[in-house]
């Protein structure tokens, strides 16, 4: 028998909420983490700096000396996807997996989550009557 929580959920999690990308992304857990090959890393070093690449390396490379928090990421990709979700951001392979506990929620509670949805859609459209009549009756 197959079992829901056997299957990995997670890039069709992601694929259908929207989020933002960023070079230097903080995520809810306290971590940053910074596309060090990015090349637009230069707009986020030190604001004295100018945009040299070489530069903002030197100057994170620095920071990350004494912040364990920072995480340097020295990939391929030029930006962190950023997830927003309840007010908070997480950041797309962060160790901490901090959106997880929201898809899990969505996945457990699918059912309940579904009478909801129609619930609200049965009320949406009693509005919308009412309104339409209400307007018919402005009218007269």
């Amino acid at each position: 028998m197959l079992n829901i929580n056997d299957i990995d959920f997670s890039e069709a999690f992601w694929d259908c909420w929207s989020g933002t990308g960023s070079v230097v992304a903080d995520c809810n857990c306290g971590k940053t983490h910074v596309a060090m090959n990015s090349i637009d890393l230069g707009w986020y070093s030190s604001p004295d700096e100018n945009d040299d690449h070489a530069t903002a390396v030197a100057y994170f490379e620095e920071m990350a000396k004494n912040n364990p928090n920072m995480i340097l990421d020295y990939g391929d990709f030029d930006t962190f996807t950023i997830l927003e979700l309840a007010g908070r951001g997480f950041v797309y392979g962060c160790e901490c997996e901090g959106w997880k506990p929201y898809m899990n929620f969505i996945i457990n509670s699918r059912y309940d989550i579904k009478e909801f949805l129609i619930k609200i859609h049965e009320e949406i459209k009693r509005a919308e009557e009412h309104y339409r009549t209400f307007e018919v009756l402005k009218e007269i």
